[in-house]
């Protein structure tokens, strides 16, 4: 009987693994984020099946890639940089953006969250990362510094015409004021000559 009631336990306890294990695989086939896990920090132990649609990696292909390689080369250090520093101030988490090469050899935009557990040994920890594609957005902002900078340089160039066309508006009417008040002044000398020679 106590053989039966274990029996009975473990099969209950299977066919809630079974569940729970088709559950995990529902959401994490169907997710558009790029879902991995990082043992000790570089090596790929999971990654989700939206690396085919993102990046063009097959399952089979995960073992085989180095994370680092695939930061475009301007990114690297700055990533590197940014993701050493969390883990030696032993922080849980962090957020990141750089460029990731696709399988076909170009580049998509990045925006990661990083979620750091450590466990006893210093150099025992495992990253799980959720990345997304943000190229669309920074090819938005890309056109909104553009605009911003096309922008700046039309108020500028507006400004110098505007002072130039002051500027030149301004010297003739200078000029006219001027004769005007030597005309003035010459009329006054000249009626004082007029009258001196009449009287």
């Amino acid at each position: 009987q106590l053989n039966e009631e274990l029996e009975q336990k473990v099969l209950e306890r299977t066919e809630e693994l079974a569940k729970s294990e088709k559950k995990y695989r529902l959401i994490s086939d169907n997710i558009t984020d790029l879902v991995t896990l990082h043992e000790k920090g570089v090596k790929i132990a999971y990654a989700s099946i939206s690396i085919t649609d993102l990046l063009g990696f097959s399952q089979e292909d995960i073992g085989r890639l180095d994370p680092m390689s695939l930061i475009h080369p301007e990114d690297r250090e700055r990533i590197y940089q940014e993701s050493y520093k969390a883990i030696y101030q032993q922080k849980d988490s962090l957020n990141i953006e750089g460029r990731v090469k696709k399988k076909s050899g170009g580049y998509i935009w990045m925006e990661s969250s990083l979620k750091i557990s450590y466990g006893a040994a210093k150099l025992d920890f495992q990253i799980q990362v959720s990345s997304r594609d943000i190229t669309q957005r920074k090819r938005v902002e890309q056109q909104q510094r553009l605009a911003l900078k096309k922008e700046r340089e039309l108020n500028e160039l507006q400004a110098q015409f505007v002072s130039m066309a002051s500027h030149q508006f301004r010297t003739p009417l200078a000029i006219i004021r001027s004769n005007v008040e030597l005309l003035e002044s010459f009329t006054g000398i000249l009626y004082e000559y007029v009258n001196i020679r009449i009287y």
